[in-house]
């Protein structure tokens, strides 16, 4: 028992240190992590209960600040720091538009690292001009943002994973179960 208790307290405070927020704040959305959509739901922050974390008066809650770890989360802390098909290029289809993050891109410092200046000037709703991705759209997946990820530019800033998918000369913020995978990129 006292080495379960070891064992969750190291992973507790490495994903502390990891994550972004560092609040112990209780957040009460189901653990969905929504807090990065705000343009592409058809509803109000108040109506939807969507939205950032300063409207609700306090920090964002993570994974570890909400006190209620899941088995995914554990598992990207002890997944291999490296896998052998994480490097290969794969392309990706939209499949729920409304999981698109089109406004992390505007330097706040609550928003993601991105790999690239250039990658986040075309990276959002304020550059797209009226451009939307639809369903259906392909693009190459060319960055990934985890949650609690010790390299900060690979951190995501909810506790979902983004993909960075660019699209035509655009890059989208989408949540990774907002596309589908259609494999290697050849």
């Amino acid at each position: 028992k006292k080495a379960a208790m070891r064992l969750w307290t190291r992973v507790r405070k490495r994903c502390v240190e990891g994550c972004s927020s560092g609040s112990s704040m209780h957040q009460d959305d189901g653990g969905f992590g929504n807090e990065g959509v705000y343009a592409m739901t058809t509803y109000t922050n108040r109506q939807s209960g969507i939205g950032g974390s300063l409207e609700r008066g306090g920090a964002r809650a993570s994974v570890v600040s909400s006190g209620k770890p899941s088995l995914a989360s554990l598992a990207v802390l002890l997944s291999p720091a490296n896998p052998s098909n994480e490097n290969a290029p794969h392309r990706v289809r939209v499949v729920d538009p409304n999981q698109v993050y089109d406004c992390i891109n505007l330097g706040r410092r609550i928003d993601v690292v991105w790999p690239d200046e250039k990658m986040r000037a075309q990276g959002g709703r304020s550059q797209w001009g009226d451009w939307v991705p639809l369903s259906g759209m392909e693009g190459q997946v060319v960055h990934k943002w985890i949650p609690c990820h010790r390299d900060i530019t690979r951190r995501s800033h909810v506790d979902r994973t983004i993909l960075l998918v660019k699209i035509e000369d655009r890059y989208v913020p989408i949540a990774e179960s907002g596309v589908l995978d259609l494999g290697p990129d050849l």
